[in-house]
């Protein structure tokens, strides 16, 4: 009887416990506040929204909140500012889902005629992209599992954001093993996708001539 009433209240006290540090973290939360900045905004993140001021005045132009939260919110590390259209300007992105090296974000770019950021959700759609200023391109690199991986490369084209090539690897271990290889190029207007299947040794002989993608 005595070990039951001790039982129960050390549960009691427990929970309470418990109880306080998750009330005492949501706070701690809440108060969290990182800043960034760039040549014309600054930009502060708290727990549930993103406020954009300009930096000549300080005035505060847009709140953004963003639709799917996450504790990422908050991780300096996980908010980019860079041009993503290649436009001369900067735009913004926030990681949305994390799994692996396959990463979401949530995506909005910087409208000059109207001064807003505006959420681009074909941009969300890419996994993990990389953006080559240089060659002004966006390429995505994924993986389901080691059996299957594939790479794509975007580009703007009269302001549209096309796929112009792409390529998928899919090792079919109930097929013998056997490698599906499936490489997308865009000619002209069209997307041409080429499907080849191999071995597990023609698919290790293949030279990078045949089994190319730059």
């Amino acid at each position: 009887m005595i070990i039951q009433i001790l039982s129960n209240y050390g549960m009691k006290y427990l929970l309470s416990i418990l109880l306080l540090l998750f009330i005492n973290q949501n706070k701690i939360d809440a108060q969290r506040v990182i800043k960034y900045a760039d040549k014309k905004f600054s930009y502060t993140l708290i727990k549930d929204s993103i406020i954009i001021a300009r930096l000549i005045d300080n005035k505060i132009i847009q709140t953004l909140i963003p639709k799917k939260q996450s504790n990422s919110l908050w991780n300096k590390y996980d908010f980019h500012i860079e041009d993503m259209n290649f436009d001369g300007y900067s735009d913004i992105r926030l990681i949305n889902e994390a799994n692996g090296i396959n990463m979401k974000y949530l995506c909005w770019l910087y409208n000059p005629s109207k001064e807003i950021f505006e959420e681009n959700k074909i941009l969300e759609n890419i996994i993990s992209p990389f953006f080559d200023f240089k060659r002004k391109r966006i390429i995505s690199a994924w993986s389901n599992n080691t059996n299957q991986f594939g790479k794509s490369i975007y580009k703007y084209e009269n302001g549209n954001l096309l796929l112009y090539e792409s390529r998928e690897d899919k090792i079919n271990s109930e097929a013998n093993d056997s490698v599906i290889v499936i490489i997308q190029k865009r000619i002209n207007a069209d997307l041409i996708t080429n499907r080849s299947v191999y071995s597990i040794t023609e698919y290790k002989k293949k030279s990078d001539a045949v089994l190319s993608f730059r």
